[in-house]
């Protein structure tokens, strides 16, 4: 298990919705269900790293501790970080203390 003095980075965990604006159409909205704090590597699975790049993604692995709110992530759902959404390719989970989500974001614009 990770020491929680490591997990240094503040996520909400999102979920995508239907909601209907003034013109009675449907709309996508994202709303958060968990806030956790997160270890972020940059640094594993070198594969689909190099695969995300050729598409222009960044991809990133967020540690987080296991919760009954956490628990409910899965690859619908997305992160925000710092203000900017990530989406959940996978989520492992280790043991009943920890998940490991991996996540993929557009690169930034220079």
């Amino acid at each position: 298990m990770t020491p929680a003095g490591r997990r240094d980075t503040r996520v909400e965990l999102q979920r995508r919705s239907t909601a209907r604006d003034a013109w009675n159409e449907e709309t996508d909205a994202w709303s958060t269900f968990a806030r956790a704090m997160a270890r972020v590597s940059h640094g594993r699975a070198e594969e689909r790293r190099e695969a995300a790049m050729e598409q222009g993604l960044e991809v990133a692995t967020y540690t987080i501790l296991a919760s009954p709110a956490t628990r409910q992530v899965a690859a619908r759902d997305r992160l925000l970080v710092k203000g900017r959404a990530w989406d959940v390719t996978s989520v492992v989970r280790h043991g009943r203390s920890e998940l490991e989500i991996t996540a993929t974001a557009p690169e930034p614009v220079s």
